[in-house]
């Protein structure tokens, strides 16, 4: 999981920190609709340029078809 201080992750800079290639950044839970449909977008780019990202789980958010 991102490290955070809080229990809800700071979706900005999760996503800043998967375009950056965070190295520190390999295994994200965003389950149990920590991510928004309208956040969905942003983080699938940062996704399509994430090289470091091995374990993500995305169970149980309603991100749409």
């Amino acid at each position: 999981m991102a490290s955070s201080s809080s229990t809800t992750p700071d979706l900005d800079d999760i996503i800043h920190r998967l375009h950056s290639n965070d190295p520190t950044l390999r295994s994200l839970d965003l389950s149990n609709g920590q991510l928004s449909e309208s956040r969905g977008a942003a983080f699938a780019e940062a996704l399509k340029v994430n090289s470091t990202l091995t374990s993500l789980n995305l169970y149980n958010n309603n991100l749409g078809d």
